[in-house]
């Protein structure tokens, strides 16, 4: 489901084009403006904004000039950029007592909410964060000039952020206390953006982006509007161009005593011959049978695109948005209704970007036509964000749905269904930008409300329950995620088909994550139920089938089955290469896969040949940067350094490593672990003094990052000492491996197989510095757990017996010596394999899950 609407001519109210409204005139000689702002500010916590001169100067200028505002110089005053607070309160008072028709107040510069309330203080020159109360303008002063006076008519915009530079965190818990303060009985307020945004100054524009496009409004007139721009003219225009450019978009209030109060002439309505609307005689009749047949065919249009005839719905469609433009008007209601349902076809169909331009189209026209609280506007917005998840613009899309959901949630209330809806589509943007914590509360709000007004059981409820379960999944809590999957699997069980394929795909999800939680016979069996129920519904070729059939060979080698993964991965890389094409990515993540099975079973040449096959085509059809492509590139230096060619391989660590230096933070784990595997590599090949280098950079970064007690940190810690090894720094070496030693026992326990391997070579460290005796007690002591956990012949504990030999050469016990190596060499020659599992491997050489586990329900 992508979050898209369908509405056909009966759905909707309302028809034809919108009549402009002449708009109130204003008195200008019984009227006063008041244009507050500083360019620069004592405190240095307050970015100085050179725009803010440019605004000040040409708004007035905009305002007095005759053919436009209008108003007398001396009506409009412009505060000093250096005035004290006392002398703006003059200023301010001043004009309030004389103006009878319009008062208007215009500010430019930094808000600052202030305390638990969030009280909102305008900035002045003179502001000291460390004292805003005493040294800013309160707005609450300003509230009481303006409910004091006897203006007709009175406007406050504010140019103003509310939560930039000088706040240095969004106000999203203080939004409502901020904007109840900008409610001023019989007043109306214009804002330059939402209360958790940032106002914008953009590089190379003269003025601030609200009031630079705001005097473009002024000085050029407004299209489809009487005379006079009105207030409610401005907001709808200065919106719609907002839309467009993906601006922080301005927010208004108080409007029912002066939005239709005409601010200044409109240009543009002057310079055409139709001040009053279209020409009626050129307009359709009621019952224009043109009119008529294009509402048959737009409705037949969405019945075929919600019977999934796609390509029929679109060419239709492109037909209707042809004739209502050319019979209605390019902006009739009717015509932008087509054209949204057009913009729908298009995504439908893959044609993302059509469907982006056209959207980002319409949503403009709707908002100046409609207004851009109509719902029509809200409903392409909404869609246009679905659009831009498609394309891969995930930022925007989130942006977007933050904007429509901030109105549904004002206009239409919280528990709307479609301020839900939005709602639960902003969830699902949370985490795919990796604001986790966020999609998770968001979505546990969503689907408890969901619940409660459309039912436990609603498909609504199902999908935001399947994102919070996601969520959760991102953030580690994988076993509240399986309970929340299985809950929803449970009421799809009731309520539909068992070949559903809403009901497949939460199995699917749920068949991955029950290997993720140590339930590996689940995953094969709830697997291998999926992919047979999707090869009998879909076919056994079907794109699902095959990421089912991925999925289950990752079950079988959870368990073990290598044989049978190996078997399931060629059969599905032969497929995808065929269906697919044979360097899509999901055809190069079963190749990836494909090449972990040859590893296993000890087929390396095969596995290497495969993985640089999988690393050439994603560098090709991914770039070089994309962390795909760099995935594969450390796989495949695995495999070289698996077959002795570990210069090749350095030269590829280094490869990935230049580009984390280039792409990634410093201390990003990812980075971090490439460095980590470069530093044990140098060391194969000689290079001695950078592995200690490299190894002393990664230990430090991740002590800071992760602790000095963190399992990675005592690897590399570990892997340090080594290097001291080969540098012949022993007494370093030494003192490195008994902390390390000392806080694994602690840490991860005294027979861990990591705390067992660092106990084996503090004793070799032991006989380097002369300590043999110590040495050999703790050889005993670790070939005797080794034997115990392992077990007495396996491999790892047959190479502690070989140390044990040595150790006992050295101190001169030759004949324990003898009968520890006769043992060992009996043991090998019966070919006893492991009696317990090596250690984890490193993760480039593990499967990708696949990419349908993580399935964002846009």
């Amino acid at each position: 489901m992508r979050g898209r609407c369908r509405t056909s001519s009966a759905d909707r109210t309302g028809a034809g084009g919108r009549i402009p409204v002449t708009g109130r005139g204003i008195d200008p000689a019984r009227s006063r403006i008041v244009l507050l702002g500083s360019a620069s500010y004592d405190d240095e916590q307050l970015a100085d904004v050179p725009q803010i001169s440019a605004n000040l100067r040409d708004l007035r200028d905009v305002l007095t000039d005759p053919e436009v505002g209008g108003f007398p110089a001396e009506c409009c005053v412009t505060v000093p950029p250096q005035a004290t607070g006392r002398a703006v309160g003059q200023i301010l008072h001043r004009a309030a007592n004389e103006a009878e028709d319009l008062l208007l107040f215009y500010f430019v510069g930094h808000g600052i909410p202030v305390g638990r309330s969030h009280e909102l203080y305008l900035a002045l020159h003179e502001t000291a964060m460390d004292a805003v109360e005493y040294s800013a303008l309160r707005f609450d002063t300003v509230r009481g000039t303006f409910l004091g006076s006897r203006a007709k008519s009175r406007v406050v915009i504010l140019d103003s952020c509310f939560s930039g530079r000088a706040i240095g965190a969004t106000l999203s818990a203080g939004q409502q206390e901020v904007l109840g303060q900008l409610d001023i009985r019989g007043t109306y307020t214009l804002t330059s953006a939402p209360p958790n945004s940032t106002a914008l100054v953009l590089a190379d524009e003269e003025h601030t982006a609200f009031t630079g496009r705001l005097l473009s409004l002024l000085r050029e007139g407004a299209p489809h509007t009487g005379p006079l721009i009105t207030m409610q003219d401005i907001y709808r225009t200065l919106w719609g161009r907002f839309t467009a450019e993906r601006l922080p978009l301005p927010q208004q209030r108080g409007t029912e005593n002066a939005d239709q109060l005409g601010l200044v002439r409109n240009r543009r309505a002057a310079a055409t011959s139709s001040l009053t609307g279209p020409d009626p005689s050129l307009q359709p009749s009621a019952h224009d049978p043109r009119a008529d047949s294009l509402t048959r065919q737009h409705d037949k249009a969405v019945e075929l695109a919600e019977d999934g005839h796609g390509d029929e719905a679109l060419a239709l469609f492109e037909q209707v948005a042809e004739g209502r433009s050319r019979v209605l008007g390019p902006e009739d209601p009717d015509t932008l209704e087509t054209l949204h349902q057009l913009a729908l076809s298009y995504g439908e169909v893959g044609r993302d970007q059509e469907a982006s331009d056209l959207g980002q189209r319409v949503a403009e026209m709707r908002a100046r036509v409609l207004g851009p609280e109509d719902p029509g506007t809200l409903d392409t917005l909404h869609d246009l964000a679905v659009t831009y998840e498609q394309l891969g613009r995930k930022q925007e899309a989130l942006d977007l749905r933050e904007r429509v959901a901030e109105v549904r949630t004002r206009v239409l209330g919280p528990e709307d269904p479609d301020t839900l809806e939005t709602l639960h589509q902003l969830a699902v943007s949370y985490g795919a930008v990796g604001r986790d914590q966020e999609a998770s509360d968001l979505g546990q709000r969503v689907a408890e409300v969901r619940a409660r007004v459309l039912g436990p059981e609603d498909p609504g409820t199902m999908e935001t329950l399947d994102v919070l379960a996601l969520s959760y999944a991102s953030m580690g809590r994988v076993r509240e995620a399986v309970e929340l999957w299985e809950r929803v699997a449970r009421v799809h069980a009731r309520i539909l088909e068992p070949d559903d394929p809403e009901a497949l795909g939460v199995l699917h999800v749920l068949a991955s994550v029950y290997g993720e939680v140590g339930r590996e016979q689940e995953a094969v069996d709830t697997g291998k139920r999926v992919a047979e129920a999707r090869a009998r519904a879909l076919g056994p070729e079907d794109p699902d089938t095959l990421e089912s059939l991925h999925g289950l060979a990752l079950s079988y080698d959870r368990l073990g089955r290598e044989r049978e993964a190996l078997d399931l991965r060629e059969r599905v890389a032969e497929v995808r290469a065929r269906v697919l094409g044979p360097e899509d990515p999901a055809t190069l993540e079963t190749l990836y896969d494909l090449a972990v099975s040859y590893d296993q079973l000890g087929r390396e040449q095969e596995a290497l040949h495969l993985r640089k096959r999988v690393a050439e085509a994603r560098e090709r059809v991914l770039g070089a940067d994309d962390p795909d492509t760099l995935r594969a590139l450390r796989s495949l230096a695995l495999s070289y350094a698996s077959v002795d060619r570990v210069r090749e391989a350095v030269e590829l660590w280094e490869r990935v490593a230049r580009v984390h230096a280039r792409t990634l933070e410093p201390d990003d784990p990812e980075a971090l672990d490439v460095l980590h595997v470069l530093a044990s590599a140098y060391g194969e090949v000689g290079r001695e003094q950078e592995a200690a280098d490299t190894g002393k950079r990664v230990a430090e970064a991740r002590a800071r990052a992760l602790g000095p007690e963190d399992p990675d940190t005592l690897e590399s810690l570990y892997t340090l000492s080594l290097s001291y090894d080969a540098l012949d720094r022993e007494q370093e070496a030494l003192d490195l491996k008994m902390r390390v030693a000392e806080a694994r026992t602690r840490v991860l326990g005294p027979e861990d197989p990591d705390t067992l391997e660092t106990l084996c070579s503090l004793a070799l460290s032991y006989s380097v510095v002369g300590r043999d005796h110590e040495a050999v007690s703790l050889g005993e002591r670790v070939a005797e757990s080794y034997s115990r956990v392992l077990g007495p012949n396996d491999p790892a504990t047959l190479e502690m017996l070989d140390t044990l030999t040595d150790l006992y050469d050295s101190v001169g016990r030759h004949a324990e010596a003898r009968a520890v190596k006769k043992r060992v060499a009996a043991a090998r020659a019966q070919g006893h394999r492991p009696s317990a599992p090596p250690s984890a491997p490193d993760n480039d050489s593990q499967p990708e899950r696949g990419r349908g586990w993580f399935r964002g329900r846009a």
